[in-house]
């Protein structure tokens, strides 16, 4: 258009300056000069036109190789992967190097497919057929030849490519956001059900900051304790649960393994809010971030105070069980065998009364010692009794 316009000027400008300079010097031309001046001008206009037009031809397709330049820069060597399609038919028509790195297609296998070829889940064929207008996006599943799959964000925009209407295809990888997003997602569904887990079960649940100090505790240690979450948040544990029965060496291997940062388990005397005591299994596990740095610990404490006691009851029977027969090997022995001693005494060839007597008193005094001695047995089996109750 500007180049029609500049010939017509240039046209109208010669034409009229060759009109005034001929009119000026008309009384100096006959017929046949004025014949061959005006076939002069005209071939004149022509061949500066033909240069004018040559010029600016010339001109335009520098910018029309340099746009192709670009094209292809832009294009083809751009950071994200891009398709040209048809709309209707979804065949891919043109891929660029990015295209052929993400997918991990040569161009030439590129090319023969269709768009449908490159989605991991069900494509929506009749949708993407309607997408109009200047650009559409939509976060699509993409696989690659591997079988690789991964997350995009698609824009689609309508092109003109080799004279008909296309679509371009460019896609932006999301695959790690959308992973991260699943992760975070299954990570607070994970934490939804430990935390129903926690609130339902009758054990005391305890989380800690890498400090050792109280974030959070369930219902079942308000249950185990008497302490509620707004007593003991921000407090170490063991500075109001621990009291003057707790064994030091507990403590110690307690806090050795908390220094280690590995899970561990011990058995420990505790204390309740009223001061009752009462034992737990705690079972005590570090929790790690991404970066492998420390940031919490979880505690589990299972009441196990009749066990306990039940072990306790059993060392007390074992103890007297102990005793009686120490008792029974020990103190039945010694008047068993006075009397046997004294029996050998008795020799019926000897007849002094006086010596029998003596014998018999003897006699006497050994079988008072073993009454005493098997009335004590009896009494600690009664007493050994009392602890099986």
């Amino acid at each position: 258009m500007k180049a029609t316009a500049l010939c017509m000027a240039t046209g109208a400008i010669w034409l009229g300056g060759s009109m005034l300079l001929l009119l000026s010097l008309k009384d100096f031309f006959n017929a046949t000069d004025f014949i061959l001046f005006h076939t002069f001008n005209g071939l004149t206009l022509v061949f500066l036109n033909a240069l004018l037009l040559n010029t600016t031809l010339r001109k335009r397709f520098r910018q029309l190789q340099q746009s192709s330049q670009w094209y292809q820069q832009l294009f083809k060597e751009g950071p994200l992967p891009r398709l040209v399609y048809d709309p209707i038919s979804l065949q891919i028509l043109e891929v660029n190097k990015a295209a052929c790195q993400q997918y991990g297609y040569a161009e030439e296998e590129l090319v023969r497919l269709h768009l449908q070829d490159l989605w991991a889940e069900p494509f929506p064929l009749e949708e993407w057929k309607k997408k109009e207008g200047p650009a559409a996006s939509v976060m699509t599943l993409h696989r690659k030849k591997c079988g690789t799959r991964f997350y995009a964000q698609s824009l689609s925009s309508g092109p003109v490519h080799q004279g008909r209407g296309v679509r371009l295809l460019v896609l932006l990888d999301v695959n790690n956001r959308m992973l991260a997003e699943e992760k975070t997602k299954n990570a607070e569904e994970e934490i939804r059900k430990l935390s129903l887990v926690a609130e339902a079960t009758q054990n005391a649940v305890i989380i800690t900051n890498d400090k050792g100090q109280v974030e959070w505790v369930n219902e079942g240690f308000t249950r185990q304790t008497g302490y509620t979450l707004e007593e003991v948040k921000g407090k170490k544990p063991g500075s109001f649960l621990q009291g003057p029965g707790t064994d030091p060496k507990a403590v110690d291997f307690l806090r050795e393994h908390l220094r280690l940062q590995k899970k561990f388990k011990v058995e420990l005397l505790n204390y309740r809010k009223d001061n009752s005591p009462y034992w737990v299994r705690l079972f005590i596990t570090p929790v790690f971030n991404e970066a492998g740095a420390l940031i919490q610990y979880i505690a589990i404490e299972t009441d196990i105070t009749e066990r306990m006691q039940f072990i306790a009851k059993l060392e007390r029977q074992n103890q007297q069980l102990k005793n009686i027969a120490r008792i029974s090997s020990h103190e039945i022995r010694r008047p068993v065998a006075s009397i046997l001693g004294l029996v050998n005494l008795f020799d019926s060839r000897e007849a002094d009364p006086q010596f029998h007597q003596e014998v018999i008193q003897y006699l006497k005094l050994a079988g008072k010692e073993l009454d005493e001695v098997i009335h004590l047995i009896v009494n600690k089996t009664y007493e050994l009794e009392e602890l099986e109750k």
